[in-house]
């Protein structure tokens, strides 16, 4: 059986920040297309306080949207059929999740700020420039958005570990 271990926050020794998993690394956990796989996850994070901020590889403070992942998906969800206008969904909405049955197949389809239609977060993707200076991010302004903390990358971490579906868990090897 595959295995792939994962580690969503790590103590950068040099600098003392702690750092985020890149999109990739998240990406990769999400994506792994395997009939079924162990996926070990790292618990450092478990002695670390959890209103620390979050920083980047490069040092650079994160921001995220200050929404919690688990009330979209809950009270978000939406059955709908193919012809969807995501445009007016996401002004009424802002974060929704899509759930298309297509020929007897279902496909969730992801609307949330600051992750990939399929879910994986994106937290390495706003650092303090893009979030003042790039006035298309998202449409929003950088008023919709909070430092990253340790709690808060733990809380989409038990979000996006809840949606995986072929992996067995362990936690702290």
């Amino acid at each position: 059986m595959k295995q792939i271990k994962f580690r969503p926050l790590r103590l950068n020794k040099k600098t003392g920040k702690i750092i985020v998993a890149s999109y990739a690394q998240w990406n990769k956990v999400r994506c792994a297309n395997y009939s079924e796989f162990n996926l070990i996850v790292s618990n450092e994070y478990e002695h670390m306080d959890k209103s620390a901020f979050v920083y980047n590889h490069q040092g650079e403070q994160l921001f995220h949207f200050g929404y919690n992942p688990w009330d979209v998906h809950e009270h978000y969800a939406s059955c709908i059929g193919e012809s969807v206008d995501y445009f007016y969904l996401r002004d009424t909405y802002k974060d929704f999740v899509v759930i298309n049955n297509i020929n007897g197949e279902i496909y969730k389809n992801r609307r949330f700020r600051g992750a990939d239609c399929d879910g994986t977060p994106t937290f390495t993707h706003y650092d303090v420039d893009r979030i003042t200076e790039d006035s298309t991010c998202e449409h929003h302004g950088a008023d919709a958005f909070e430092p990253v903390t340790v709690g808060y990358v733990l809380n989409w971490l038990g979000w996006f570990l809840y949606q995986l579906e072929n992996a067995k868990l362990k936690v702290g090897a």
